[in-house]
């Protein structure tokens, strides 16, 4: 009989589910949105919030280990989505900003 049993361990349990990742994601925009909504310059303070979670979301992607182990158990479309969610506060808050200017110059 043999001592050593190897265990499995799963990934895909132990990783952010995409749903809370886009959640996460739309509540920073939403934040940015209302603190615009005071003052322009004020859609920059939750840029700092999505640089942490940007480096939080791909994290485990990014991880020479569990990367590959993510890839063969949600597959590459998990760390498409990843990325994905991580720009989208950026894009949404440059598009904010952006969208504010062309009201301000007309």
């Amino acid at each position: 009989m043999s001592a050593f049993i190897p265990v499995l361990a799963e990934v895909g349990d132990k990783v952010p589910r995409l749903p809370i990742l886009f959640l996460w994601s739309a509540v920073i925009v939403l934040l940015a949105w209302v603190l615009m909504r005071k003052k322009k310059w004020l859609a920059f303070v939750p840029l700092v919030l999505a640089i942490f979670f940007a480096d939080g979301a791909t994290q485990e992607p990014r991880d020479a280990f569990v990367g590959p182990a993510i890839i063969r158990e949600l597959g590459y479309s998990y760390v498409v989505f990843c990325y994905l969610a991580a720009a989208l506060p950026f894009a949404a808050i440059a598009f904010l900003i952006i969208r504010k200017n062309e009201n301000h110059g007309a």
